[in-house]
């Protein structure tokens, strides 16, 4: 910017101001917004018109969709209304100054407009076009009265100017080299400057003064704009010079129509010679009242271009595709829209997710976001409110209500599948398949299946169905044609030949419409086949998907007012309906779906906790919908309040959500934790145990989070999983330190022994099976999976050759596993390894998976008895009740015995626990003992009775001699087996943070290394080894004091 204040010559002094602005690449052409200090400008390399303050404040991108070579810009002051011309797209558009409501003005007769100004006080606006035929027009500012002011004696017109004061009209000829001058209506034309310039492009007035932009000199020149005398350089020397504005704040501005409710209009207020009019965005008809836009396009074309969806109206003259204001998105190749609502349904492969947006682009909503891949076709049921969908990595074809509810797959072995349709008069769904190579054919409700073409087809991409004459439609990218044939498989038909790599394709009307690749555009010709192709789009290099608005029609819903009587879904198909169930629950009966499977995995991945039914075939994984995850890492289950608690790798902190309500979780410890890595719950005490791999330490607390302490904090490195057996008081770890091994200590922490430290290397995923009495853990160095007893004795290798086991479990005869490296859950026989067989896969970032059954979480012991008689925490033990109190005390008094005296043979449960203990003594537990004779029962009554009566009374003389105590710190341990003993060690929480950090692919005899709260892979180099990182100076210990 160069200040023109005061006399040209006190400025010529002056040196000029760069306006700080980003990412310029190549600005074309530019003007101002006085009234708020904003400059706009074109971008010919960028295709954008921005706008920023002059101090390089707000910068914005106004307009980026849709343009080529935009060219000139012009600010009207009076409306606030943006112009501007493009030479690529050969078009003159309006819109807000923000760049919105953009509407199409000029579109017919221009051939390279280029610069443009426009009169608000006339209502008039001036461009230039330098074509073929070279002219300056003038028209409405809403387009209408057009007509040539100037078309002789001119070859490439540049900038122009207007004199508002005296309604001249300036402009310069670079070829001609001259500055010409004319009357607003294209009489009185003069020459102000003639041939003595070089390469004139950019042009303003001022005062009395005219100045003028030249590409060749790259200087400013300026000159008398009444004779062109006094001509002189401004400034020399600017590369890549091309437009000049004067920015003037004496702008003035007039109350016009559109300054009053907006002239009635219900989007853009344009001024006109003589007045205003209405005009809607481009595509949009006015209504007959002149004010009113409608909502959208009667008809119109939505095509995918992966990073935009375009929409191009049938309604108008013209077919002009406009970018929808909808959130960025990567890689968009299937589309659908419903008819009924206007919503869009689009996949983006690259986040993973289906969206439902409205056209105008509010009402955003990701309905299915996790168990979800690479989607190729969508397919909306406007009729039965479904949504179908195929999903090329899963190979799957799945359904779910048009919100995302209640989602089911109906086909898990598919190939390559691709394009999809519906046909509900006749109950049938389609799709392509490229693996097979053909297009199969089943009922809506997934019944049926069978293969409809498979013959001279091969690579077939998009469907649409021909709903009154009951045709289906395929492209074939592979035979460059697009066939049709009967829904009833005969009479089939070419329409297209030779397309050389068409993709979508629909129908509307008398015309099929269809995106081809290779010329990226958008054709159509009429659907008999009769007539020649005609590209409606080009210039399109991502081209995919293509849906016609109004899609099929909408017909009677034979699922009637009351969902079919169906609790879930009620699917279409020739007979009627039927109901069905979302994956993994079964019916209850022909209406009715159990409220959740029985038996079925957890498992934590990537933006997901998912759930596997393992009731009904196919095993195939569902996401629960907890919201406000990143990257769950660890979970666990507590049956009795149907809790499920998890740890997230983007936060310290361990949460918990109910199965019944899985859209409020919430937090159960965050306070205090670095690296939560391993989560138990001991489901008999309500305790939850983890360890924090940070801070080294092993905690417990209720299940609430309150009672929390520290029962391990000495001799850990770098702890991962977890496991308790609450029946029989044993706690299990793994430890990944410089010596890995696995412990075992009771469940207060006491009694530590290293069960396994031989030939184990990353120990990740532990288990117990309570019926064996066995434990299982995997191996990410050793590729294994091993088991042996509770004693670390009759070590078994079960399962050698996995690549990078994390998670563990075991439900009935099978152990279940996840696979890092292969993103997938595996499972074998528990006692064999044999029928190792992949449950699913493409599961990204899969870590932790536990298995919930509704036979499991069963035994007893005293702690599930009025808490043992403990005030906060009831740490089951062998030899007795363990009393403990949290390390930092609460409200309560805490006790460090039982204040109420909890035995077996007080307890309602004492015949199952009885048979439980004696036969744990032997093995696996034995079954109940079968049917009492009653006499036996009424024996059994009596003696209870009799010891409930002295039970009492020794309960009464036993409180009169406890005391209520608490330990110096509220940490204290006290046991009724006075000769008992444990210590404890005060914990540094400043370390630095845990990562994790070693990873193993024997195969290449390399290691990796884990990122922080992440297992990513960095080699290695061959040969070398893995160095532990030297852990933190031991805190120094305390002895608690034990009674």
């Amino acid at each position: 910017m160069i200040p023109l204040n005061g006399t040209l010559e006190d400025n010529l002094a002056r040196t000029d101001t760069v306006v700080p602005v980003d990412g310029v690449e190549s600005a074309v052409a530019l003007d101002f917004y006085t009234q708020d200090d904003i400059i706009f400008w074109t971008d010919i390399e960028a295709k954008t018109i921005s706008r920023a303050h002059l101090n390089g404040s707000s910068q914005t991108m106004g307009v980026r969709n849709v343009l080529e070579l935009p060219g000139g810009v012009a600010v009207d002051w009076y409306t606030d209304k943006l112009y501007w011309t493009d030479a690529g797209t050969k078009r003159i558009e309006v819109s807000k100054l923000d760049g919105s409501m953009r509407s199409l003005l000029i579109w017919q007769g221009l051939d390279k407009p280029r610069d443009i100004v426009v009169d608000p006080q006339d209502g008039y606006m001036f461009w230039s076009d330098w074509g073929k035929h070279a002219k300056i027009e003038r028209a409405g500012m809403d387009g209408s009265e057009r007509m040539t002011l100037i078309d002789s004696n001119l070859m490439w017109p540049n900038g122009l100017a207007i004199d508002y004061e005296r309604r001249v009209l300036y402009w310069l000829d670079a070829s001609l080299n001259n500055i010409e001058m004319a009357a607003m209506d294209g009489t009185n034309r003069k020459i102000l400057i003639k041939g003595n310039l070089t390469h004139p492009f950019g042009l303003t007035l001022w005062n009395d003064l005219v100045f003028w932009s030249d590409w060749d000199t790259k200087s400013i020149h300026v000159a008398n704009k009444h004779n062109g005398g006094n001509r002189r350089v401004v400034i020399n020397g600017l590369k890549g010079l091309m437009d000049v504005r004067v920015f003037q704040r004496k702008q003035t501005k007039r109350e016009t129509a559109c300054n009053t409710n907006n002239g009635g209009c219900s989007h853009l207020c344009l001024l006109r010679p003589k007045g205003v009019s209405c005009a809607c965005p481009t595509g949009i008809l006015l209504k007959s009242d002149k004010l009113t836009c409608r909502r959208r396009p009667l008809q119109s074309l939505l095509i995918a271009d992966r990073e935009n969806i375009r929409q191009i109206s049938l309604d108008m003259p013209y077919m002009v595709d406009v970018v929808l204001p909808m959130p960025y998105h990567q890689i968009v190749v299937a589309l659908d829209a419903d008819s009924v609502t206007g919503d869009i349904y689009l996949a983006d492969n690259a986040e993973h997710v289906i969206r439902r947006c409205s056209a105008d682009g509010t009402n955003n909503h990701a309905i299915i976001s996790a168990a979800i891949n690479t989607v190729e076709g969508i397919a909306v049921d406007t009729t039965g409110r479904k949504l179908y969908w195929t999903d090329l990595k899963r190979k799957s074809v799945e359904v779910s209500e048009l919100d995302g509810r209640n989602r089911r797959v109906l086909f898990t072995d598919l190939h390559k599948p691709r394009g999809i349709v519906t046909h509900y008069p006749s109950g049938k769904l389609f799709w392509a398949d490229w693996g097979l190579p053909g297009i199969e054919v089943s009922d809506m409700d997934g019944n049926g299946r069978k293969i409809f073409i498979s013959s001279d087809i091969a690579w077939p991409n998009g469907l649409t169905v021909d709903w009154s004459k009951r045709e289906l439609f395929w492209a074939d990218a592979k035979t460059n044609a697009i066939e049709a044939i009967g829904v009833d498989g005969r009479n089939r038909r070419t329409v297209i030949r030779d397309a050389p790599h068409p993709y979508g394709v629909t129908l509307l009307g008398s015309f099929v419409y269809w995106t081809d690749w290779e010329t990226k555009s958008v054709n159509r010709t009429r659907k008999n086949g009769t007539s020649y192709n005609t590209t409606i789009r080009a210039g399109l290099p991502a081209v995919m998907d293509i849906k016609a608005l109004p899609g099929p029609p909408v017909v009677k819903n034979e699922c009637g007012n009351d969902n079919g009587k169906c609790s879930h879904l009620c699917l279409r198909n020739p007979e009627g309906i039927s109901c069905a169930c979302p994956t993994g629950l079964t019916v209850k009966d022909n209406h009715r779906c159990v409220d959740g499977p029985s038996n079925y995995l957890i498992f934590a991945g990537l933006r997901t906790i998912g759930r596997i039914s393992l009731d009904t075939e196919p095993l195939w994984d569902v996401p629960l919908g907890v919201p406000h995850i990143h990257h769950p890492a660890i979970v666990d289950y507590y049956q009795k309040e149907d809790i499920l608690f998890f740890t997230d790798l983007k936060f310290d902190s361990i949460r918990a959500v109910s199965m019944k309500n899985l859209t409020h979780p919430w937090t159960v410890l965050s306070e205090g934790l670095n690296t939560p890595d391993g989560l138990s719950v001991d489901w008999i005490a309500g305790n939850l145990y983890w360890n924090d791999a940070g801070r080294k330490v092993i905690e417990v607390a209720k299940v609430d989070g309150s009672c929390r302490k520290i029962i391990v904090s000495t001799d850990l490195v770098e702890p991962r999983a977890i496991a308790v057996f609450p029946e029989e008081g044993f706690l299990f770890w793994t430890d990944w330190g410089n010596k890995s091994k696995i412990e075992r200590s009771y469940l207060d922490g006491t009694g530590r022994k290293i069960l396994i430290d031989q030939e184990i290397g990353w120990p990740n995923g532990l288990t117990i099976d309570y019926d064996t009495k066995r434990i299982y853990w995997n191996d990410a160095l050793k590729d294994t999976i091993k088991s042996s007893d509770l004693d670390g004795q009759n070590e078994v290798l079960l399962v050698p050759k996995v690549v990078h086991p994390f998670g563990l479990t075991l439900l009935g005869d099978y152990i279940y596993w996840t696979d890092w490296d292969q993103m997938t859950i595996e499972r074998a026989n528990k006692s064999s390894g044999s029928n190792r067989q992949v449950i699913r896969t493409d599961i990204e970032g899969v870590m932790e998976v536990k298995a919930v059954s509704g036979k499991g979480q069963t035994g007893w012991n005293v702690c599930a008895d009025r808490n043992g008689g403990c005030t906060h925490l009831c740490l089951y033990h062998p030899e007795g009740v363990r009393c403990a109190c949290p390390d930092r005390p609460d409200a309560r008094r805490c006790s460090d015995r039982p204040v109420i005296k909890v035995t077996p043979t007080g307890s309602p449960q004492h015949a199952m626990f009885s048979t439980t203990m004696a036969s744990a003594k032997k093995g696996p537990r034995g079954d109940p003992p079968g049917l009492i004779p009653l006499l036996v029962a009424l024996v059994v009554v009596a003696i209870l009775a009799v010891a409930s009566m002295v039970a009492v009374v020794v309960w009464w003389k036993y409180k009169e001699k406890t005391k209520m105590v608490e330990g110096p710190n509220g940490g204290a341990l006290t046991y009724t087996n006075p000769t008992y003993s444990a210590s404890n060690s005060d914990v540094n929480t400043d370390r630095k943070p845990f990562t994790w950090r070693r990873l193993h692919h024997d195969a290449n005899h390399q290691g990796r290394m884990f990122d922080e709260k992440g297992e990513v892979a960095a080699l290695i180099s061959e040969g070398s080894s893995v160095e532990h990182e030297s852990p933190p100076p031991t805190p120094p210990t305390r002895t608690d004091t034990v009674t």
